[in-house]
């Protein structure tokens, strides 16, 4: 996968190199002149010193200082160490050289909360149906001014006795039962 993604940005940013050939006649396209009269009027506040044929060292009036190579194309402000203008190609996954290193493995499945929704794969013929939205039940009732009660009473699904609900039922309703009988007798 990733020879591949390699292959393609390389094609690419050559096609791409090719077509600007052909389209500005200049030695520069539009975007970069403007990029480079615009770095011209910064460096009207900086002064290079030339140290030999391809090493300068530029002065600015801030105080700030750069070493220039022109040789290898590297500046002390790092500007062309970030703007590589090529993907150098690379040898096949065979001749990579082998790292000591554990692979990146994909992270750890997580299952989501609540009850997954129940999907039905349609027939190729037929159509696809928009949701219908639901209306939320209505607060107030027509009429008046008072607020609808949503819940009556809570019934706990282990013994049923109202007023309780089944994560905190300790299913103490014989002992209540027993206890009430016992009492009346």
């Amino acid at each position: 996968m990733l020879e591949w993604i390699m292959e393609y940005l390389m094609q690419r940013l050559q096609q791409n190199r090719d077509r600007a050939k052909k389209r500005w006649k200049k030695v520069l396209c539009p975007k970069i002149q403007t990029i480079i009269d615009r770095n011209i009027e910064k460096l009207e506040d900086c002064i290079p010193i030339k140290s030999d044929d391809k090493h300068y060292q530029i002065s600015c009036f801030d105080g700030t200082q750069y070493s220039v190579d022109l040789e290898n194309a590297t500046c002390g402000c790092r500007k062309w160490d970030l703007s590589e203008h090529a993907i150098l190609p690379i040898n096949g996954r065979k001749k990579w050289k082998k790292s000591n290193f554990v692979p990146p493995v994909p992270p750890n499945h997580v299952k989501k909360v609540g009850r997954p929704r129940k999907t039905r794969r349609l027939e190729p013929d037929e159509p696809v149906q928009k949701k219908k939205k639901r209306k939320p039940a209505p607060i107030f009732k027509e009429g008046s001014n008072k607020i609808k009660r949503q819940q009556t009473t809570v019934k706990c699904g282990k013994c049923g006795v109202q007023g309780r609900n089944a994560r905190t039922c300790q299913g103490l309703v014989i002992d209540v039962v027993t206890d009430a009988t016992s009492q009346a007798n």
